[in-house]
């Protein structure tokens, strides 16, 4: 074995390993690797950048956008509108229609963008019929994993056809994998349904989804919302009376949430701002234990009856949403002030559901966990900020969006690509391409929405792991060549 083989196989050793214990995170380890095959010449610095501009990077950016497109015209609400409608109360059939509409889109789309789709739906039909979450996300995953083994659109499966194409070799069709693909997908199907949902768990955490989530007061009540809901007057001698929300410091030094603010005369400000300036005379809706509340006291406030206008959280403009962390999130082992989570989005984590029960004191200190549901509050137009981010899933069923006429354009504009790529008439990466930006064209998209749309994480991690497969070809290659030279040698001797 040749040193260059040996160096190759010893980078892409440490590299597997950065990944399985999770040191660092998979996209930068992608990223070292490829410098680091460049840096011990394996590869030339052309060949270490070459991965963002291969076909498979393409093909997975244009399904990213494409994707995007049916959910912002309002396509994807309708399949989990659907989704509730058909199976009704029937939990049997919303675990097949669930796993079934799971392989049927990830046969067509990337499996994360499949299940980040479907989400949604699927934990607003568990709230409606009582099912425990784990029975139907699950469900879910297994779906759109037996799913992508049907056809070309897995990003496994794309990266193993660039390589063929660059290899010279014909690549795999849209549809080469389905022979084999679709039966499996079927019968993994039919798995869960006779055995697979006997076995799977049934969590204690369905109490927050076992109501209709779709209305505020609903989500309030399910977090006891109402319990620590407390008015405080701000008296002409208090020391918050000229200061902002921000300099008052109520959340960073008593961990209490400001949920509104009434002022002589005026109706109750919901969700008020960092900037809002508070005045001698205001009275603050607050959220928090109260002991905590009483700590205001000290700032030369008076604390008054438990508020009872738990009801009074939402209008038009404001809005109480449920949110999880999303698989693989960053915001995983951190918290929410680490993550600069109002700063960044506008909105307020005024409570955490975490081992069957709520949390609603100190929300901001807490270090995330996998499991955790947020409950978030603040205005309804920087929702879609923070439905863009990947790191987190908003289980409400969104509202119908703006460009809903433009929802079967979208359709035909996604049945358009997949049928170029399906016979051949245009390679995958330029149908996937060609269907991405007629979405933006068409006004489907914005262009700032095309690139919100990219999970630019998984871009930079295919792009990373592409010149390691060059690595080994070359140097394959070159071991191959060594030993055809040396046998010629052995035979002209």
């Amino acid at each position: 074995m040749t040193s260059e083989i040996l160096t190759v196989l010893a980078i892409l050793g440490v590299a597997i390993v950065l990944m399985i214990t999770e040191r660092l995170r998979a996209d930068l380890v992608a990223l070292l690797m490829a410098l680091a095959l460049a840096l011990a010449g394996a590869i030339t610095p052309e060949q270490a950048f070459s991965g963002f501009s291969r076909s498979a990077v393409i093909t997975i950016l244009g399904l990213f956008i494409l994707t995007h497109g049916l959910y912002r015209t309002g396509i994807t609400a309708r399949l989990g509108g659907a989704l509730v409608h058909l199976a009704g109360e029937r939990q049997a059939l919303l675990v097949l229609l669930t796993v079934a509409l799971a392989a049927v889109l990830s046969m067509f789309m990337n499996n994360i963008a499949a299940v980040a789709l479907l989400m949604p739906a699927v934990m607003d039909a568990g709230r409606r019929t009582g099912t425990a979450p784990s029975k139907l996300l699950m469900p879910l995953a297994y779906g759109a994993t037996l799913g992508g083994t049907a056809t070309l659109l897995t990003t496994s499966n794309i990266l193993v056809s660039a390589v063929l194409q660059e290899q010279g070799l014909r690549p795999f069709g849209l549809l080469d994998f389905a022979p084999v693909g679709l039966p499996l997908t079927a019968i993994g199907i039919l798995y869960l349904l006779a055995l697979g949902h006997r076995l799977l768990p049934e969590t204690s955490t369905i109490a927050p989804f076992e109501r209709p989530a779709s209305a505020p007061k609903t989500l309030a009540d399910a977090y006891a919302l109402g319990e620590r809901l407390t008015e405080v007057n701000v008296t002409a001698g208090s020391a918050l009376a000229g200061k902002t929300l921000a300099e008052s410091q109520i959340g960073e030094r008593l961990g209490l949430s400001v949920l509104g603010i009434r002022r002589s005369g005026q109706s109750l400000l919901l969700a008020p701002l960092p900037d809002q300036r508070l005045h001698a005379g205001d009275t603050l809706l607050v959220a928090g234990r109260a002991e905590r509340v009483d700590q205001l006291t000290d700032f030369g406030c008076q604390v008054q009856a438990p508020a009872a206008c738990v009801d009074q959280l939402s209008n038009d403009r404001v809005v109480l949403i449920e949110v999880l962390l999303a698989p693989r999130s960053a915001a995983a082992g951190r918290t929410l002030k680490e993550l600069r989570f109002r700063e960044k989005y506008g909105l307020s984590a005024v409570a955490l559901w975490r081992g069957g029960r709520p949390y609603r004191t100190d929300v901001g200190d807490m270090r995330l966990q996998f499991g955790d549901t947020l409950l978030v509050y603040g205005a309804r137009s920087r929702v879609a900020i923070l439905q863009a981010d990947p790191d987190f899933l908003v289980l409400a069923q969104p509202e119908m969006p703006v460009r809903a006429r433009k929802g079967w354009l979208a359709l035909g504009i996604m049945a358009a690509a997949l049928v170029a790529a399906a016979l051949n008439w245009l390679p995958i990466a330029e149908a996937a391409l060609l269907g991405a930006l007629g979405m933006v064209v068409t006004g489907c998209l914005t262009m700032d929405e095309a690139y919100r749309a990219i999970e630019w994480r998984a871009i930079f991690l295919v792009a990373g792991m592409l010149p390691a497969a060059i690595a080994l070809t070359q140097s394959c290659l070159l071991y191959t060549s060594d030993a055809a030279d040396d046998l010629l040698c052995v035979d002209l001797g």
